[in-house]
């Protein structure tokens, strides 16, 4: 029995299927710090074929502050 493969199974339970477009399975992306980040925005850009999420956050060790400051990041579809 190999515990890696049942242990990722796990985690994409479900999510086995990806769309025609995606080029990896790399379910879930993981962001922020020790503290609360509230995502408020996402939007997929078609030209760019990219998945762009914004919002605020209050950790200091996810951003180089430690008040309120936002974050943004895009995703592709092969994970990056």
């Amino acid at each position: 029995m190999n515990i890696f493969v049942d242990k990722t199974q796990a985690a994409t339970a479900g999510w086995e299927k990806m769309s025609a477009t995606c080029q990896e399975n790399v379910f879930p992306i993981n962001v922020g710090g020790s503290k609360d980040e509230k995502t408020t925005c996402t939007v997929y850009d078609p030209v760019n074929q990219l998945i762009i999420v914004a919002g605020n956050t209050t950790s200091d060790d996810f951003a180089p502050a430690a008040n309120d400051h936002g974050f943004a990041y895009a995703v592709d579809f092969e994970g990056n």
